[in-house]
């Protein structure tokens, strides 16, 4: 049995005051699993460490691969969260000199979320007899190999602290990016400027306005932008295929009459019952329900006298043949 090495380090806030930081690997349990340099990281996924992920996160991982930016509006429990955690353990056994680079807006939001999911994936890799390798650090949510292969979290809402690594091999991950104002845009600009670099940026579509907003509006050319609804989960799918909506039912009702025994197919994600109750507490047109039930960004900021829909509809309406310099004055 191979005993993880306990490392002390000093909290940088607290000089006087030692933490124990558990090294969760040292060498692998029984052989360290090879660089994954032939597969992809679906295949590597299932075939190597025994995840399951389903259709939404096969197409975030293989769009990290195709494409070299990613947004992803979401909806609540969709699992992209953990889509983006088996992205990063890819991308570690995938390039030799890969560096992966993990942002959210909040210390919290890094440790118990994304880095969470990191952990649980090494974590059962390990319980299998599989290791991953590295110095594996999850407090501190740190992933060393060397100097010039590792894996980081990070939160910070000032530009001048977000000076990340450049490196052969980069993947840049911003999990709730819905967070992260514009003012941080020339700092994730200068971590993509060199090298084979990839950006997935994942959020419920909170606010209008930031990096991740701009991403999927004004910017959504330079991405590959994948929407989940949650009437497209696997469980509410699976819930309305038994019982389809009849008799001019909405979707909500038909999930209203579901059976108490219904046998969810991944109860980990969105329930049937969540949706339902939701949309008797918020009403399906209101902006919670369109944010966490179906990813989709409000129609209207709640401090905002204009709505969404009117700038779209006022864009729209604009004819681009008329010169930028030319004032048009029609007589009706």
């Amino acid at each position: 049995m191979t005993l993880p090495k306990i490392r002390l380090r000093v909290d940088p806030g607290n000089l006087n005051a030692l933490m124990t930081e558990v090294v969760l690997e040292v060498d692998a349990p029984t052989a360290t699993l090879p660089l994954a340099a032939d597969k992809g990281p679906v295949e590597w996924m299932t075939e190597d460490l025994g995840e399951d992920p389903w259709a939404f996160q096969e197409e975030v991982l293989n769009s990290v691969v195709d494409n070299e930016r990613t947004a992803v509006p979401k909806c609540h429990s969709s699992g992209g969260t953990r889509a983006a955690a088996m992205a990063a353990l890819w991308w570690m056994h995938h390039y030799p000199g890969g560096v992966v680079y993990t942002l959210a807006p909040t210390w919290p939001q890094v440790k118990d979320l994304l880095w969470r999911d990191i952990e649980d994936i090494y974590v059962k890799a390990r319980e299998r007899g599989i290791g991953l390798g590295g110095d594996f650090m999850p407090r501190s949510c740190r992933w060393n190999f060397s100097a010039r292969r590792f894996a980081v979290g990070r939160s910070t809402d000032v530009a001048e602290q977000l000076q990340g690594p450049h490196a052969d091999h980069f993947l840049l991950i911003i999990d709730e990016a819905s967070g992260f104002n514009e003012i941080l845009e020339p700092a994730v600009e200068g971590m993509l400027a060199s090298g084979h670099v990839r950006l997935l940026m994942l959020s419920q579509p909170t606010k209008l306005s930031g990096i991740f907003f701009k991403a999927n509006h004004r910017e959504r050319a330079n991405y590959n932008i994948l929407h989940m609804d949650g009437y497209k989960t696997p469980n509410i799918e699976a819930a309305l295929r038994s019982h389809p909506p009849t008799g001019g039912d909405s979707i909500v009702q038909a999930l209203a009459k579901l059976p108490d025994d219904f046998e969810l197919p991944r109860p980990y994600l969105l329930r049937p019952d969540w949706i339902v109750k939701r949309a008797a507490a918020w009403g399906e047109s209101n902006p919670l329900y369109q944010i966490r039930v179906r990813g989709k960004f409000p129609k209207q900021a709640s401090d905002s006298l204009i709505s969404m829909d009117w700038i779209e509809s006022a864009f729209a309406a604009v004819d681009t043949n008329i010169s930028p310099n030319t004032v048009e004055i029609k007589n009706e």
